[in-house]
């Protein structure tokens, strides 16, 4: 195989950490139903569906999401939503960060994405795991010091303003006295300071977004990555085993 790369003791610890459940649970290389089965959807489907994908991917984990049912043996597909609502993130956080994404990359990754991960623990964390295959043509953004963003900016002071207008938060963070103001001073204090804050939002949210490749989806390893396509495919991450395999990835189970 082309991309066939055999992984040493130390290789091996570091693909299965995350996946040793999944891979003691995984449909076995020698099932045959199975095989006949991954055989059907890879051929018929997959490869000449997705081999923009396989081509970029090849070599490395598979891209991985989240979703609220074990798929069985379908394979599914879905065309993501392109007025996504978040679950997690500030709406107007969301904003900021999609109009970001629009200025620097010309496309709002957060209303329109679908979000992934090459890790196992992180996927369970949002539903049962399944494999991610975008068809045809797909564009991707990671950044090297993201792995999730909700969690990235989630206690950060500049994603703490944009929730609060709260007088006193705002003059604990400026380090303000409020003892003997005016209510109309004080009016004025959270104008200006809620302001001020939301500038600072702007620029942090604005150099994270500048820090997002759309290049090197190999190199991924942990962390968050927005797929922008048409459509894709989900398979069952009980054929784990079969897709590392077409993958390139030796692996020992014993």
């Amino acid at each position: 195989m082309e991309y066939l790369r055999k992984f040493n003791e130390s290789h091996f610890v570091a693909l299965t950490q995350n996946y040793q459940k999944w891979l003691s649970e995984a449909y076995d290389l020698n099932d045959q139903k199975a095989k006949e089965q991954f055989d059907n959807m890879w051929n018929n489907h997959i490869k000449p569906e997705c081999s923009i994908y396989l081509n970029e991917i090849r070599g490395s984990k598979p891209i991985l999401r989240g979703t609220g049912t074990h798929l069985g043996q379908d394979l599914i597909s879905r065309k993501p939503r392109k007025d996504r609502v978040p679950r997690d993130i500030n709406k107007e956080v969301h904003r900021i960060i999609d109009d970001e994404f629009l200025s620097q990359h010309g496309v709002k990754v957060r209303s329109s994405g679908i979000f992934t991960s090459k890790s196992i623990r992180t996927t369970e964390e949002y539903g049962w795991p399944c494999i991610i295959f975008p068809k045809g043509s797909f564009r991707y953004f990671w950044n090297p010091n993201v792995d999730d963003l909700f969690t990235h900016i989630e206690y950060d002071t500049h994603y703490m303003y944009s929730q609060t207008l709260d007088p006193g938060y705002l003059a604990v963070i400026f380090d303000v006295d409020l003892d003997g103001m005016t209510e109309a001073e004080e009016n004025k204090f959270l104008d200006t300071h809620h302001e001020m804050a939301m500038d600072q939002l702007h620029e942090k949210l604005h150099d994270i977004v500048s820090g997002y490749k759309d290049t090197g989806l190999r190199k991924v390893k942990n962390q968050e990555i927005s797929i922008i396509c048409d459509e894709y495919y989900m398979m069952d991450i009980m054929y784990l085993k079969f897709v590392l395999e077409e993958f390139g990835i030796i692996y020992n189970n014993n």
